[in-house]
């Protein structure tokens, strides 16, 4: 049947009243005047409603076809015509309306029916700065189409199965997973019964649902399918083809129930969930669910699950731009909107630094040599006449004085001076230590008396944890992230309610607190009451006919009212409040009103689920005591009814008749009420508590959270006036999300710090995003950061504003940042370190190009490949070139990542290595990876949710979940080969260069460059590669002891060509030093378990050459080879960059000879005490000199304590352990003047004893 229209639901029939006319203590649901006079009805209460579909007072207009939706909505066109009545040809569907206020975040029925079928294409705004009331309504528009336009198509399309399915048959084998023609995929579970609505104490009326449950499912099955999560978002769908109408119910899951659950047809046939209403204030969709399970409204039932969305991502932005549209005022409005561009009081420093005498405090940043130097160090914010040279001679004396280098000098310099600044971090530049510093600089120059906290904003609570982390590292201690998303132990102490705990509370605090406690638990009782009288099928219980009889039988509403009516405490009586009824129900069960002992047993079975759980038992019998007393006075008034002679059959057909004249609706509607009421109060509690916590912030230093915490938690951070707003990553942050955090409208101060030529924001709809020619209109993953870094062509009265720039990357060996440099960053310079990385282990090239033209992958259309792509070739030698690099023994497996920007490919790599190597995926990439069918849930056991150790898994992950991360080693694999052309994904620059831009040590590509260069950008890289020749059909594998024999890898199998002896520890010839102590280490060649393979001194001589009967250090203990190794390495690349001086090198050699004097005599067994006092002296004098650093004092000062140990060894063989423990020391300390001592230490433990 075709030409389903959305499902009206009928108009409300309970009573509305003015608020003024009722008890003012009951509708907050605590009433404790056993005499009050004022009405306690359920009823509405005039003006306390306001629903969205109440909004629109609009038919639904369109209908449901049987024809398949094609493309997903957007994907031609816009309409740019007007919303609602705005547009020439009126409305689209009931929820199409000019004013974003009006809108619905949730979709209609008519509207997840209608532009499916119709030729208009929904309404969306191009981007375009005007006012704030404009921007807010177009980042509205786009942002809920992004993520509401997939549940849409999903619903519909459930729509259309449902009238393909056979209600009088049982389908148990049914499948559940369903996909949209345009590609989206959605869980349906049919032949959904009611069985009993629920009521929640912080989430009000809820639904309780059971399905047929497809045999893959039952038993506990269902709880490892990932469906029916907690938290996810779900529709239950009504279609009644009798009358032509269909109806959707948005809700969360809140509890999964497999088929042993209690269910109508019993165990093993179905399971249930229970669902939480989606958006709670919205009372229509309360009353319909009512409607349903009282088959006012009919029809079939399914569930649709919407995978991986929740709420909580998009639905609070969604609601706080609507409150811009009401009040569009934010910071720095006339920079943010303005038509014109940014105006020059970009550059003008932040109001709260034009106190007078003001300056900013910059010595916690200072270096140690100004530290010794008592160098006192403050910066005036800069005046609008400062000449450059001035403003020169400031970022210099930063930069000499402190511990950041030229760039960050000159950045935290132009962020200080410039109310809304922002700073380009390329890769490894360094851009959170700004941010850190920025934060410790603001918060030193605060005045003492009225300090404030800064606010900190991350994308991800991955970002934000790092951040929060290098703070804690800094030494902040008063510090609050707001929001539970971390995964991190160490932030639980700096959680709100961890840091609210600590507080002490005021007395009004306390009192407000149980009050709104009190309120909310009230009303929760009374709503449990309803829900429980609710579900019985043929008669009511006590709360849905009370007020019938108190309307229409007064004589016998008295009789059961007055046994409830007890002289009790206002403690009493709220506890009391879990029995209401209890007299009613005690006589429709057949009770004897003078069987007191009977009568109890009711009343106790009804206090067994509150008192007893809250209170200690001693108080419990207490108050059953004074309980029992008022009930006993009651009694003897209400015996003398002859209502309580009639029989048990009596009574129920009494009572029958009593629900018989109550219209099923009204009980619907007060239901809807009392969740309104208990939501209410649930809104009271909470403003209860965000003045608490708004005083606990106040307290603090560091504010932390995401962008949806911002949102979340608006009205909080507007009490504390922040001034000063850090957002990190920016780059990665929607304008949509900024222009929340904006709402913040005491700021004085915001600094943006990221790199809008990395990742953008992430999006479900490419039709809104810039990569694509129909996107470049709307813009929606542009950021705020992007916008005015690069300000779109033709835009009026747009330029380019001034951005600070980091410059001096440390993460990669200049070969690999020389593709950074000839593509987006040719001012990129690279510290000093980075030339000191080691080359990879077995391979001739440090980068390098695998050149092929082996064809991508042709998967089978009805796989789920078909949705992405892969390459079996790379697959093969990626996996072959992973396990030749942990063959050579150079890295742990940590240290090597895989990226590639298919989910197909990942898929394959993944599949490929599992049984090798433990796997590890970002939990982004495995949602999608389990979403499309690509991976097993069990397949992989790295879910994200557990602690891992990633030092001991492979990172293989796609190129969007990878910004931020870096490795020692990273293969990209870059799967497209066709002959067609096409690169996809790998045009966009953004994610080429953070493909390009993470490895340290090595980088590795296979692709096509034939194909690939028809890529600009990837032209560029070719160029880079093809310049310093290392670009080939084959990977060269070589000996480190005879570079120049090499193996070609040009197919997977090629790798198990390589010698034996090719595998070696990772530090070659050239590596080792100083010249006057290298002919005393010797190659060793790992073959197994590093047993000694044979023993050439470096200088080749066969003088020198010790002979098998010597004793060496060498021969006898093994490891000190590996050792050896490491520390020559480490030495010599400090005399290279370093260059002590003669005096320091004479003290550390001092220290070394002493030390090995103690190793020495530790062998003869004759230490003495003179020997590790000799030690300590050349130690301290080691320490003494004032260009040590501290890692080197660290260091001197543990080698005197092990001289004493060592000074005490009984056996030869620990002395390799104790050299593994300098070692260690050194790997943590790993700087300078110790590992010139060790050298030494070294040269002499090898020399013939």
């Amino acid at each position: 049947m075709t030409g389903l229209r959305a499902q009206p639901l009928p108009n409300p029939i309970l009573e509305t009243r003015p608020k003024h006319k009722l008890c003012a203590n009951f509708v907050i649901g605590r009433c404790e005047n056993p005499d009050c006079e004022k009405s306690h009805d359920v009823v509405f209460i005039d003006g306390a409603w306001h629903t969205p579909e109440s909004k629109s007072g609009r038919q639904p207009i369109n209908s449901l076809s049987k024809e398949p939706r094609q493309k997903r909505l957007g994907d031609g066109h816009f309409d740019n015509d007007g919303a609602g009545h705005l547009s020439k040809d009126g409305p689209r569907h009931d929820n199409d309306h000019g004013d974003i206020r009006n809108i619905r975040i949730l979709p209609s029925t008519d509207e997840a029916s209608c532009v499916i079928i119709c030729q208009r294409q929904p309404y969306m705004p191009a981007k375009k700065l005007s006012t704030v009331n404009e921007m807010a309504d177009c980042q509205f528009r786009q942002l809920r189409h992004d993520n509401l336009n997939g549940v849409m198509a999903a619903t519909y399309h459930a729509m259309q199965q449902m009238q393909k399915i056979d209600d009088t048959q049982l389908h148990h084998n049914y499948q559940v997973s369903q996909e949209t023609p345009c590609g989206f995929k959605y869980s349906l579970f049919r032949k959904v019964l009611f069985e009993e609505m629920m009521f929640n104490e912080h989430k009000g009326l809820m639904m309780r649902l059971s399905f047929e449950c497809p045999r893959h499912l039952e038993g506990r099955q269902i709880h490892a399918s990932g469906l029916l999560e907690d938290g996810m978002l779900t529709a239950l769908v009504c279609m009644n083809e009798e009358k032509g109408e269909i109806g959707t119910i948005f809700a969360e899951v809140h509890l999964r129930e497999s088929t042993d659950s209690r269910t109508r047809t019993g165990k093993n046939e179905r399971a249930a969930v229970q669902l939480s209403f989606a958006d709670r204030t919205d009372i229509n969709a309360v009353r319909r669910a009512t409607y349903y399970m009282r088959g006012l409204l009919k029809g079939s039932f399914a569930l649709v699950e919407y995978p991986r969305i929740l709420l909580a991502g998009f639905v609070m932005h969604l609601e706080r731009l609507q409150e811009l549209a009401d009040d569009p005022r934010i910071a720095f409005e006339n920079l943010i909107s303005s038509p014109d561009g940014p105006s020059d009081n970009l550059n003008s420093p932040p109001s709260y630094a034009s106190a007078e005498n003001f300056e900013y405090n910059l010595n916690s940043l200072r270096s140690e040599r100004a530290v010794q130097a008592k160098r006192i160090l403050k910066l005036r914010p800069t005046k609008h006449d400062a000449t450059a040279l001035e403003i020169f001679q400031m970022t210099e004396d930063i930069r000499l004085n402190t511990t950041l280098d030229d760039g960050q000098a000159v950045a935290l310099y132009e962020s200080l001076n410039r109310q809304l600044a922002f700073t380009q971090g390329p890769p490894g530049t360094g851009k959170s230590y700004l941010g850190v510093s920025l934060a410790q600089v603001i918060l030193d120059s605060q005045p003492l008396k009225a300090p404030k906290p800064i606010l900190v904003v991350c994308m991800t609570n991955h970002a934000l944890d790092s951040f929060l982390d290098d703070l804690v590292k800094k030494g902040f201690k008063d510090m609050v992230r707001l929001g539970a998303g971390s995964k991190e132990k160490w932030t639980g102490e700096y959680l709100m309610t961890n840091q609210a705990r600590k507080m002490k509370h005021t007395q009004i605090e306390n009192r407000r607190k149980a009050e709104a406690h009190h309120q909310a638990e009230s009303l929760a009782q009374a709503g449990a009451g309803w829900a429980g009288a609710f579900n019985k099928t043929f008669q009511l219980g006590w709360y849905a006919i009370r007020d019938h009889l108190k309307k229409h039988h007064r004589q016998k509403y008295d009789l059961f009212s007055r046994l409830e009516k007890i002289s009790l405490g206002g403690t009493d009586i709220r506890r009391a409040k879990g029995i209401a009824g209890f007299g009613y129900q005690f006589w429709l069960n057949g009770g004897d009103i003078n069987n007191m002992t009977s009568l109890m047993n009711v009343v106790d079975s009804l206090l067994d689920d509150g008192i007893q759980q809250e209170i200690p038992p001693e108080a419990a019998a207490r108050f059953r005591e004074r309980l029992l007393v008022s009930i006993k006075n009651n009694v003897v008034e209400a015996s003398t009814s002859t209502i309580w002679s009639l029989s048990v059959d009596a009574r129920q057909r009494l009572a029958n008749d009593w629900a018989k004249e109550i219209d099923p609706r009204t009980t619907c509607d007060a239901m809807a009420e009392m969740h309104r009421r208990q939501q209410s109060a649930m809104v009271s509690k909470a403003k209860v508590y965000t003045d608490i916590n708004a005083r606990c912030l106040a307290q603090q230093q560091i504010i932390g959270l995401t962008t949806s915490g911002v949102a979340r938690h608006l009205d909080l951070l507007k009490r504390l006036d922040f001034q000063v707003a850090i957002i990190e990553e920016a780059g990665e942050v929607m304008e949509a999300h900024s222009l929340v955090t904006l709402g913040l409208q005491s700021l004085a101060h915001y600094i943006s710090i990221g790199d809008p030529q990395q990742l953008r924001p992430q999006l479900n709809e490419l039709s809104l995003s810039m990569i694509n020619e129909l996107g470049k209109r709307y813009r929606l993953d542009e950021s705020l950061f992007e916008r005015f870094m690069f300000p779109p062509t033709g835009t009026a009265g747009k330029t380019q504003v001034a951005i600070s720039r980091l410059n001096t990357q440390r993460r990669m060996h200049p070969d690999i940042a020389d593709i950074s440099r000839a593509t987006l960053y040719p001012f990129l310079i690279d510290h000093e370190s980075t030339g000191l990385h080691p080359p990879v282990p077995g391979m001739a090239d440090r980068i390098f190009w695998l050149d092929h033209r082996r064809p991508e992958d042709i998967p089978d259309p009805r796989s789920p490949m078909s949705k992405s792509h892969s390459n079996k070739y790379e697959v093969e030698m990626t996996a072959g070139l992973v396990k030749y690099l942990m063959e050579v023994g150079g890295y742990k497996i940590g240290d090597i990542a895989i990226v590639t920007p298919y989910n197909g490919q990942l898929a394959a790599i993944a599949k490929k290595l599992q049984t090798s190597v433990t796997v590890w995926l970002d939990p982004k990439d495995r949602e999608k990876l389990v979403d499309e069918g690509l991976l097993a849930e069990d397949m992989l056991v790295a879910d994200g949710k557990v602690c891992l150790d990633l030092k001991s898994m492979l990172r293989v992950v796609t190129i969007d979940n990878f910004q931020g991360e870096e490795a020692r080693v990273i293969i990209f694999s870059a799967v497209r080969n066709n002959t067609f052309g096409s690169l996809g994904f790998l045009t966009t620059e953004n994610r080429v260069n953070v493909a390009c831009s993470r490895a340290r040590d090595g980088f590795y590509v296979l692709g096509n460059t034939n194909l690939m260069a028809k890529c600009e950008i990837w032209s560029k890289i070719i160029n880079v590669f093809k310049g310093k020749g290392k670009i080939g059909p084959a990977f060269k594998a070589l000996c480190s002891r005879h570079p120049e024999q090499t193996v070609l890898i040009k197919e997977p199998c090629h790798f198990g060509r390589i010698p034996e002896y090719a595998t070696i520890l990772p530090y070659t010839t050239e590596y080792l030093a100083p010249s006057h102590v290298r002919e005393y280490f010797p190659v060793v060649i790992r073959v197994k378990r590093d047993a000694i393979h044979e023993f050439t001194p470096i200088c080749g001589s066969t003088a020198l050459k010790p002979t098998c009967k010597e004793v060496t250090g060498v021969k006898k203990f093994p490891f000190l080879a590996n050792v050896s190794y490491f520390v020559a390495t480490s030495a010599q690349q400090y005399v290279e960059t370093v260059r002590p001086k003669e005096a320091n090198i004479l003290a550390a050699k001092n220290l070394a000879e002493s030390f090995t004097n103690v190793v020495i005599s530790a062998k003869h067994r004759a230490a003495t005490e003179g020997l590790v006092q000799n030690v300590k002296n050349h130690a301290r004098n080691l320490v003494s000199m004032d260009v040590v650093d501290t890692p080197a004092t660290k260091f001197a000062i543990r080698v005197s304590s092990l001289a004493t140990g060592i000074a005490n060894i009984k056996a030869n063989a620990t002395i390799a352990a104790v050299f593994l423990a300098i070692v260690s020391l050194a790997q943590n300390a790993a700087r300078r003047f110790f590992l010139v001592a060790y050298i030494f230490a070294l040269d002499f433990v090898a020399r013939p004893a």
